[in-house]
């Protein structure tokens, strides 16, 4: 069975020899929060992610890719060939963080 993110923190943090306490002050969030993520109850947001990988040593992209929600996205997407094409056009753009920023807006209307 696949390691979950949470289980994969917490493995890390204890080779790394800290406590969760420890961890929580470091990535600034509080013990019950990071107690909530390595029980699988919470996921990080990318930027905790990243805090939370080099406060144990570990690689930020293999974390990123055992957080659940990426695979609940990619299976939306399968069925949604334009986001496909919306995400590529974005990344090909000279102006990504507007474009992302525009739609963002678009959608809080």
């Amino acid at each position: 069975m696949k390691q979950t993110l949470g289980e994969r923190i917490k493995e890390l943090r204890i080779a790394a020899d800290m406590t969760l306490r420890e961890l929580a002050r470091q990535v600034e969030i509080a013990p019950s929060h990071m107690s909530d993520i390595e029980h699988n109850r919470r996921h990080p947001s990318e930027e905790k992610l990243k805090l939370l990988a080099k406060a144990i040593s570990a690689d930020f992209e293999e974390l990123k890719n055992l957080d659940p929600r990426l695979g609940e996205l990619k299976d939306w997407m399968r069925g949604q060939p334009a986001v496909a094409q919306l995400l590529r056009r974005i990344r090909q753009s000279d102006k990504p963080d507007k474009l992302i920023q525009d739609l963002l807006k678009a959608t809080e209307e």
